[in-house]
């Protein structure tokens, strides 16, 4: 993945700490666009970007992701870090909202993090890699169409 992050638009919907864009940032991604709905975490995710010199690249919403996400997509991304709640049973329902409002550009790499045995299919991603660790599943999509 390293590879395709330079100058990358990334895309965390449920962001909480949003370790996956900042790591991204600090590796050459872009931009990072945040959704996260705990306004705790949303202001502590500001003044992080603020003491790491990201505002100008990261932006971050206070809102819901399967709602944001459920409208139009005003830009496309490379790279979408998927962590939501393990218990919703959300991923590939936000693959599919992913595909079908835009979210993705061609090559597009969405990255899973999941309970162990879920598996995403939706046309145009292909699962490239796979692990599971204890109890988490990692899954990397690429968005092929």
């Amino acid at each position: 993945m390293q590879t395709h992050i330079q100058g990358a638009a990334c895309l965390e919907p449920f962001a909480g700490s949003g370790v996956l864009s900042f790591e991204a940032l600090s590796r050459g991604a872009a931009t990072a666009c945040l959704i996260e709905k705990d306004r705790q975490l949303v202001c502590m995710l500001e003044r992080q970007a603020a003491r790491l010199g990201a505002e100008g690249r990261m932006k971050i919403h206070h809102a819901d992701a399967m709602r944001w996400l459920a409208g139009p997509a005003a830009s496309a991304y490379d790279i979408v870090f998927l962590d939501p709640p393990f218990a919703g049973q959300l991923a590939e329902k936000i693959c599919e909202l992913l595909l079908n409002k835009g979210y993705l550009r061609h090559n597009a790499l969405v990255y899973i993090e999941s309970e162990p045995g879920v598996r995403v299919e939706a046309p145009g991603l292909v699962q490239t890699r796979q692990k599971t660790a204890g109890r988490v599943q990692y899954q990397l999509l690429t968005y092929t169409t």
